[in-house]
């Protein structure tokens, strides 16, 4: 995926569950093994502000639970940056200076969060 800045002044996210990504019959002893990778990226106007890769510390019995599992981490870490972006916006970050440099023309509001 190729992400490039855009002019929409609204967060996405990006998430995505590798289920037990790293099993394999001959460590199939190996608990650490059949553990899922999670992944999720936050973007603000396209460009990436938050992001992480990990190993899951559960096992889990499929895909859909992975997946279940990594859209619940990165909404922890997405409501706050909300927050965040929501204050920005109301107080005016985007004023004159940034209107010259990045060519907005009037004070955006905040798009809904979209989840990929």
């Amino acid at each position: 995926m190729i992400l490039y800045p855009t002019n929409t002044f609204k967060l996405d996210m990006i998430v995505n569950a590798d289920f037990a990504g790293m099993w394999h019959r001959e460590y199939s002893e190996l608990q650490d093994y059949a553990l899922s990778r999670s992944g999720y990226v936050i973007t603000y106007c396209g460009c990436p502000i938050h992001w992480a890769s990990k190993l899951q510390s559960k096992i889990t019995l499929s895909t859909t639970e992975a997946e279940y599992i990594v859209l619940s981490r990165a909404s922890h870490e997405l409501i706050p940056l909300q927050h965040l972006v929501h204050e920005l916006h109301k107080h005016g970050l985007f004023s004159t200076p940034l209107d010259k440099t990045f060519g907005v023309t009037h004070c955006p509001t905040l798009a809904t969060t979209t989840i990929y």
